[in-house]
């Protein structure tokens, strides 16, 4: 039984030992340092990274000049030299926004003269102008003699009134005194044609006398179909406001 006893413990002692040869023969294992997780990028935050900054809004510019007396502001000067027509009796012809154009009837008063300053016209404008008109005249007392103006615009076969662009339109009247201007609008039938009917009168205001020349100067802030003449009537409304011009 000893001897039992002592093969026994031998087997244990080898078991032992050989536990201890195998972990003494196997490299010890390092822990693999701990790396902290990425933070998570939603599509949000990446959108705000990389969006480019808004600008602030350009303001408008803002015009300087003022408009007179047709609302809009008028471009540079061309620099172009005026297209003088006249004294005739008659005057037919288009003329656009730029050059300027001065139109004279011959009366026997002296010329009755019709100024397009550079911008008074906004486009192409076929213009009569002429001496005479066999219209009934209005309660405004007649000096000298009555003119007809037709206005029509580009390639339209209908006549239309006409409102001053960017400045306005000049008429001189030939007095060797102060006046007024006596301005009738004409009726127009279906087709946007004349019937030889004046439907109201309107008298006007000068803007300046000038002795010396004999001229009385009126602004107008609108032209055509329509007859004019001097009168000594008072004014039914104020002078359009603006430069002269020319």
């Amino acid at each position: 039984m000893t001897t039992d006893i002592d093969a026994m413990s031998k087997q244990l002692i080898w078991a032992v030992a050989g536990v201890a040869f195998s972990c003494a023969g196997q490299a010890p294992v390092e822990e693999a340092p701990h790396v902290p997780a990425a933070p998570q990028v939603t599509a949000a935050a990446t959108a705000a990274a990389t969006a480019e900054p808004v600008p602030e809004p350009v303001p408008e510019p803002v015009a300087t000049a003022e408009a007179a007396p047709g609302k809009n502001v008028a471009p540079p000067p061309s620099g172009r030299p005026a297209i003088l027509v006249g004294p005739q009796k008659k005057i037919l012809s288009t003329f656009g926004s730029t050059p300027a154009s001065v139109l004279k009837l011959k009366t026997s008063a002296g010329d009755f003269t019709l100024k397009l300053n550079e911008y008074a016209l906004r486009t192409g404008t076929n213009i009569l102008f002429e001496v005479g008109a066999k219209v009934q005249k209005g309660k405004a007392t007649l000096l000298g003699e009555m003119v007809h103006i037709t206005t029509q615009v580009g390639d339209s076969s209908r006549l239309s009134e006409v409102e001053a662009y960017a400045a306005p339109f000049i008429v001189i009247v030939p007095s060797k005194k102060t006046v007024n201007l006596a301005v009738g609008t004409m009726q127009l039938d279906d087709g946007g044609q004349e019937t030889m009917k004046v439907n109201d009168w309107r008298v006007v205001g000068p803007t300046r006398f000038d002795e010396g020349l004999g001229q009385v100067v009126f602004e107008l802030d609108r032209i055509g179909p329509s007859v004019m003449h001097a009168t000594l009537s008072p004014p039914s409304e104020k002078p359009a406001t603006g430069t002269t011009g020319l």
